[in-house]
């Protein structure tokens, strides 16, 4: 799981916020989140259940279009 807080600090920012997970290097499916953030601040929260392995890097991927 993970959960990010977004915002403005003036009270103008708005947009979406996207977080999913990549595994490997690789995108894992069904993993994206949006969050639409309106002048204020919101909390995105994306989570998953998967099986890691020895050696398996998972990343935690974070975009906007603001």
């Amino acid at each position: 799981m993970a959960a990010a807080q977004c915002g403005s600090d003036e009270n103008d920012g708005i947009g979406d916020v996207r977080m999913w997970f990549r595994l490997n290097g690789e995108d894992m499916a069904d993993s994206n989140t949006i969050q639409t953030v309106e002048k204020d601040t919101a909390v995105l929260v994306c989570q998953t259940a998967v099986e890691l392995k020895t050696g398996d890097k998972l990343e935690i991927v974070i975009a906007t279009d603001v």
